[in-house]
């Protein structure tokens, strides 16, 4: 699993969309913020650790994508 693949299940699971949903709009993101470590493979148990956490804590994800999507429309003067 890379790393992509994991933020990928974790943002999916935490908001309910589809894997395919969330994995597009990264691809998006993506082409304009490069980002080489998404494709760099997952230590499993890491990995395993990161799904743990964030099925325990699905509340703490929604708040985190909060905070962003707030940071952005700020920096893009819509906030």
């Amino acid at each position: 699993m890379t790393n992509a693949e994991l933020f990928v299940r974790v943002l999916s699971e935490a908001t309910g969309q589809p894997e395919e949903r969330i994995a597009s709009l990264l691809a998006d993101f993506r082409k304009a913020h490069p980002a080489p470590k998404f494709d760099e493979e997952a230590d499993p148990i890491t990995a395993e650790g990161v799904l743990k956490e964030a099925r325990e804590n699905p509340e703490g994800i929604l708040a985190w994508l909060k905070k962003g999507y707030l940071e952005v429309m700020k920096n893009l003067g819509h906030a």
